[in-house]
């Protein structure tokens, strides 16, 4: 499970510094290219609204949520005293509960994942416009 919470933190990172490299290179290369196309055109402006929302819905992918894993100290401290079938069903229950709270978390972190990917195809595609009408 760890490695797909990972797997999907790695997409949402590629994912931020693909749409900033995209946002801020096309912008430089297209007034090297045509020093008369205008920064304040609409569709460079949405490219520009597209890219922050794609860094804020990565942001907050990245900072929401983390890992849960059974603590062995409370185990310890809460359960060692019982009859040991109560153990390991409190043990069992324990780890099935952070499994499923893991489980949400890669689910969570895969939707902003699909959200940043269509946010970023919106956002070629405005820069795409801005660059073929300035």
């Amino acid at each position: 499970m760890l490695s797909r919470i990972e797997s999907a933190d790695s997409r949402i990172h590629t994912l931020l510094g693909f749409a900033l490299s995209t946002t801020l290179g096309v912008a430089t290369l297209g007034r090297a290219i045509r020093a008369s196309i205008s920064l304040t055109s609409i569709w460079f402006l949405a490219a520009l609204g597209l890219a922050l929302a794609i860094v804020v819905i990565g942001a907050l992918a990245r900072l929401r949520g983390a890992v849960a894993l059974v603590n062995p100290g409370k185990l310890y401290q809460h359960s060692l005293h019982l009859a040991p079938w109560r153990f390991h069903a409190d043990s069992i229950h324990a780890a099935g509960e952070h499994f499923e709270h893991n489980k949400a978390l890669v689910r969570r972190k895969a939707r902003a994942v699909a959200w940043m990917t269509g946010l970023f195809i919106c956002e070629l595609v405005c820069v795409l416009v801005w660059l073929t009408r300035a």
